[in-house]
């Protein structure tokens, strides 16, 4: 995995977060890091096989791309992406590490009730807003992930799930 990172910072490329298996990047500087690791290794770097990058972002509708629009990164497996389509739909991938996505959702509810508010829909693996919105909107997800970033000591109750 080291091969890709350190690809990417020698081309100059802004990498977001990383961590372990996965980094954010901008979608426009994939394909430009796909042909200089080509050129490096001689092997291909987008795929699904072991060694590979593919995007971890559930799709929203079956067949369309979701990219991060708007992404919150409050320290080591704890981040969230506001993801959006082309057909301007919003959900949410969110990870924090020890917390169920359940949790995290009911957490972020119950903490701001004035904003949109979101539930964890398992089959895709996504969280989905409720109601009237645009991506623009306050999300309760995105108030609960700035309220950590910026500093604010939050308890989940992992027994809510």
């Amino acid at each position: 995995m080291n091969e890709v990172f350190c690809t990417a910072e020698d081309m100059g490329l802004q990498i977001f977060y990383q961590d372990t298996d996965s980094m954010h990047l901008y979608n426009e500087d994939i394909p430009k890091l796909a042909a200089e690791f080509k050129k490096r290794y001689g092997r291909e770097l987008i795929g699904k096989n072991l060694g590979q990058f593919h995007s971890d972002f559930a799709e929203i509708t079956p067949g369309k791309q979701s990219l991060a629009y708007k992404s919150i990164f409050c320290g080591k497996k704890t981040y969230i992406d506001l993801l959006t389509n082309d057909l301007n739909e919003v959900a949410f991938h969110c990870r924090m590490k020890g917390v169920k996505q359940d949790v995290i959702a009911l957490t972020a509810n119950e903490m701001f009730p004035e904003a949109i508010q979101c539930y964890y829909n398992e089959d895709k693996n996504i969280h989905i807003p409720v109601g009237t919105y645009d991506k623009d909107s306050e999300f309760s997800l995105m108030k609960l992930y700035k309220a950590l970033h910026d500093g604010q000591e939050i308890a989940f109750d992992l027994c809510k799930s």
